[in-house]
């Protein structure tokens, strides 16, 4: 089963709203606790839109971050460039 978040992103005002930022704590948490692979779409710094899948590695909830490791390739992602999350359960 496929769970699919989407985030709206605002330029202007980059924080979540209440119920997104729990989706997304639960998400990122359940993916942790079960070893099951997110797949991020998440916005760099030039504006394009990259993606990346894995398992999550480490989390910072002060930096607010998280790290996917696929294989020997890891991915830093901040949580203010999420746009959308997939969760394979």
């Amino acid at each position: 089963m496929q769970r699919h978040i989407s985030i709206e992103y605002h330029p202007f005002n980059r924080s979540f709203d209440p119920e997104q930022s729990l989706m997304i704590s639960q998400s990122i948490q359940t993916a942790f606790e079960q070893e099951i692979p997110l797949s991020v779409i998440y916005r760099v710094a030039s504006g394009m839109e990259h993606q990346f899948c894995g398992y999550v590695d480490q989390i910072d909830p002060y930096e607010r971050w998280l790290q996917l490791r696929n294989g020997v390739l890891y991915k830093r992602i901040f949580f203010t460039n999420l746009l959308q999350i997939d969760l394979f359960d």
